[in-house]
Parts: C-alpha cells; structure tokens; sequence
C-alpha cells in the first residue's frame, strides 16, 4: 500500500496503524463522517503549577455536587496539577479561571478543597487549560484490509474513566499477538477488530455507569467495579 502524507512524500508498506488520536485523519480516511464530537455539557479545567503546602502523597480526587469532579496531585518535586471536571456545566460565564473556582467550590469535605481553591485562584488566567471534552462515537469498523485503528483514533472515550492509556496499550497487545498468529493480514485485522470492539461494548458501559454516579460513595463503588473488571478480565486475543 501507498501513504500520501500531507509534506507531499509518499511512503510504501504492509500495514499502516492509525494511533493518531481523537482528531484521526487515518479514521476519517477509513470511516468517513465519524469525526470527533462534544460530549455534551462536558468541561474539563486544569493547570500545572508550582507545588506549595497542599499534601504531597499522590493524588486527592473527590466528587462533589452538580455532576463535579476534581482534585490535585504532585506530579513531580516541584510541580501540582490542578483539575475540576463538571457533566452539564451550564453556561460559562466569567473567566477560565473564575468558571474552574466557581465549580471547584462544589468540592467541599473535609478541608482539603481549600488547597484546591487556593491553587485555582493563584494560577495565572492564561495557563488555566479549558476544554470541551470531545469522544469518538463506536465506529462500524476498525480495520481494513490493510489499516487498523488503535487508541483514541478507534476509540477515543471521556476521560472520566481514566483508561484511555491502559486500553490503547491494550490495542497494541492484541494486534500485535493477531498479526503474529496470522495467517494473512486481512484474518489478522479481522480477528483484532472483533476482539477489541467485544470489549469496549463492556468498557463504554462501565464508563456510562460511572458517569451516572451520585456521590462520592456512589462514584467509588461504581468506579472500583470498572477497575475490578479491568484487572480481572484479560483483553481477548
């Protein structure tokens, strides 16, 4: 096969693996009409800032009221990461980072939001990040005869769940072990594409699930039952 890319170099090869994210331009090549799309209501507001006084071991994450979500963690010596998530935010007024406050103070228990709002309002407006999360819908196929969809490209999901580099990792297992066992490319791509979209019909119903969570309570029983699934049941080959 032949690979036109966009410098206007070709390339040739046997296979060509789209791992190229949410915005794939190899899965809008191979399934037309299936660009990415909001996932309705759904914010995300984050930053890396410098770490102060906030507790250092690992990460603190919460639900709070009004579909909101958000935390901290240490991501090296020096440095925090902030974020806050809300399903059905509403309009946005004010600010990126006034809307992050205004949702962080959903967050309250047990005193450690504080921190939380102390680093929002001490970020700076222009590093806070703010983004429309954007998911790709089940597509009707991941594969061609010569191409094959891994990772975000085939199957890019709200990051509520926080699996999206465990199950591209698992993609590139599976195809890996489906190119080996042969014995053509065609069977091969076939036999992957069965395998993985098996399991993400299972994935996108334990992420519904966990989205749907009322309460911190609520959201860790249904989160643990995703995480138990993923650690117990082995991606078929």
């Amino acid at each position: 096969m032949v690979v036109h890319l966009a410098d206007g170099t070709d390339l040739r090869a046997d296979l060509l693996i789209g791992a190229d994210g949410v915005y794939s331009r190899t899965r809008a090549q191979l399934v037309p009409g299936s660009e990415a799309v909001a996932h309705d209501g759904h914010y995300a507001w984050r930053a890396l800032v410098p770490a102060g006084d906030e507790r250092p071991e690992g990460t603190v994450l919460t639900v709070g009221r009004d579909r909101t979500r958000g935390g901290y963690a240490r991501v090296t010596e020096g440095r925090t990461m902030w974020m806050v998530n809300q399903f059905d935010a509403g309009p946005l007024t004010g600010g990126k980072r006034d809307r992050a406050l205004a949702r962080a103070r959903n967050l309250a228990g047990a005193g450690w939001h504080d921190d939380l709002l102390r680093m929002i309002a001490e970020t700076p407006e222009e590093a806070v990040l703010e983004n429309q999360i954007t998911v790709v819908r089940p597509l009707d196929r991941w594969t061609s005869p010569r191409v094959a969809l891994i990772g975000d490209a085939a199957h890019g999901l709200s990051p509520h769940i926080s699996a999206g580099g465990t199950l591209g990792v698992e993609d590139a297992g599976v195809l890996r072990a489906a190119l080996a066992a042969g014995p053509d490319p065609r069977t091969a791509l076939a036999r992957y594409e069965d395998a993985r979209t098996a399991r993400f019909t299972e994935v996108r119903a334990h992420a519904t699930v966990v989205e749907q969570a009322v309460g911190a309570r609520e959201f860790a029983e249904r989160y643990a039952a995703f995480s138990h699934w993923m650690l117990t049941t082995a991606p078929a080959t």
